[in-house]
């Protein structure tokens, strides 16, 4: 199984996109404010400030208010009311389970609400303190409430904790088939039985580093974390971690379990997020959309190096002659060439003029094809080609040491070999990146540095 893109969907444009809440339902896009609420097929309606903001069925949603109100109401021509209720205790979550409203209180108490009746009754009590609620998934006839010291399986006839072991942390859990995952520290996920027993722990890890897992929600097969910054999707049977995107600060993140379909707000903008894998994506872009993003794509994915898969690519470049930037052109005709002659080394060689100004320093990095440290470079963000760019001056001053120490303890294994490649390989600084960096560098790269450290030595001492 390959790796997986994140494509967006554009819904709704927001007119206010600071401290809300939102909610989907098919062509149906809900989001809630301090003011009130609002909808995109209908006026706003103003409310106490919304604390939360739940889909429920077809077109009716519940939204919880600093008021400890809990309003019904459904969408149609206009926002209508269906029942209003004042809740002992400020509501955080409302879902629809077993035919009735669920609701989820801040001091850790679980209520029932009949549309039919009105009336709210306790179902469960005591599950976690005040400011502890992290997640309510919905699995068959028990709900999976996890909080930041524990998870439970609850019923109507049982209250059952995950595992033994305390956690501290917004870690979510959900259920897939049979079986219960919840997240852990470090990286870990437990997987657990239907009473709460643990089966087994699995470590994800990205980059060498482990990977921060948050509210965990089911995806066909899969489970999607979310931690506000960081979306992730992985395999936990296969123990693949098949898709890492980071988003930009204050995002939103609505996961409607009717739908088992993910939507966030993004700068203003509720998007619907659709997972596609690698290959299902390459086939449908190589041919159509943006060929910038096709090569883009391409300079992290060696996979997809051959001329059979770059065919229709070749022919929108070379002989329809598609618009596309120069950096990535330059990119293109030297891959091509590189898969044409097999037998050469990477065709591109180091430029001899200096290195140019900062605005074509990405194009500089990408286009220096130096063996072994190109691969490497091609799979870094361009805020750390920025970092490494920093180091090509031939002169170290006081305030360059400086900036080297504050990032070397951010240092993936690739990001270390490009700053090799852009230190030059000078005896002082590989020795300095071995001294200050050794804690977060795994054991093979530190002794790959330690090597060129030996190297230089003995070359200086000839």
């Amino acid at each position: 199984m390959g790796n997986y893109r994140l494509s967006k969907e554009k819904l709704f444009q927001l007119q206010s996109f600071s401290s809300l809440v939102f909610s989907v339902w098919k062509e149906l896009v809900v989001v809630g404010t301090p003011e009130g609420l609002e909808c995109n097929l209908t006026l706003p309606v103003p409310t106490p400030p919304v604390v939360s903001l739940n889909h429920l069925f077809n077109k009716t949603f519940a939204s919880t208010h600093s008021t400890n109100e809990v309003l019904i109401f459904e969408v149609t021509s206009q926002i209508s009311q269906v029942l209003r209720v004042q809740a002992p205790e400020t509501i955080l979550k409302v879902s629809w389970w077993q035919e009735e409203c669920l609701l989820v209180g801040s001091q850790g108490n679980l209520y029932q609400l009949g549309l039919q009746t009105g009336k709210l009754k306790v179902f469960s009590q005591g599950l976690f303190g005040q400011g502890e609620f992290v997640q309510l998934s919905l699995w068959k006839s028990t709900l999976v409430v996890s909080s930041s010291t524990k998870s439970f399986l609850v019923s109507e006839t049982q209250k059952l904790q995950v595992g033994t072991k305390p956690r501290k942390g917004a870690y979510g859990a959900c259920a897939i088939c049979d079986l219960v995952y919840a997240g852990r520290p470090k990286g870990n996920l437990w997987e657990a039985s239907a009473q709460g027993v643990v089966l087994k722990t699995s470590s994800f890890r990205f980059r060498g580093e482990p990977i921060r897992f948050g509210l965990l929600y089911q995806h066909k097969n899969f489970l999607v974390s979310w931690t506000g910054s960081l979306l992730c999707l992985l395999d936990p049977f296969s123990k693949a971690l098949l898709l890492n995107e980071v988003f930009p600060p204050d995002t939103e993140l609505f996961y409607n379990e009717t739908e088992a379909q993910v939507y966030a707000a993004i700068e203003g903008t509720v998007y619907q997020l659709n997972f596609i894998e690698e290959e299902e994506w390459f086939q449908k872009h190589s041919g159509s959309g943006s060929i910038d993003e096709v090569i883009e794509f391409l300079k992290t994915n060696s996979e997809f190096h051959s001329l059979k898969r770059l065919e229709v690519v070749c022919k929108r470049v070379f002989y329809h002659k598609e618009t596309v930037s120069s950096e990535n052109k330059a990119y293109f005709e030297a891959l091509i060439e590189a898969l044409e002659n097999p037998q050469q080394n990477i065709p591109f060689q180091e430029p001899q003029k200096a290195a140019p100004s900062e605005p074509d320093m990405l194009q500089y990095l990408i286009s220096t094809k130096v063996s072994p440290y190109y691969t490497a470079a091609l799979k870094l963000t361009k805020k750390k080609l920025l970092r490494a760019y920093y180091f090509q001056s031939p002169k170290v001053t006081l305030q360059t040491y400086c900036f080297f120490r504050d990032y070397t303890k951010l240092l993936t294994k690739e990001l270390a070999l490009v700053y090799l490649l852009v230190l030059n390989s000078e005896l002082d600084k590989v020795s300095y990146l071995l001294e200050v960096a050794k804690l977060s560098l795994d054991k093979e790269t530190f002794f790959e540095l330690k090597q060129l450290e030996k190297n230089l030595i003995n070359t200086k001492l000839l």
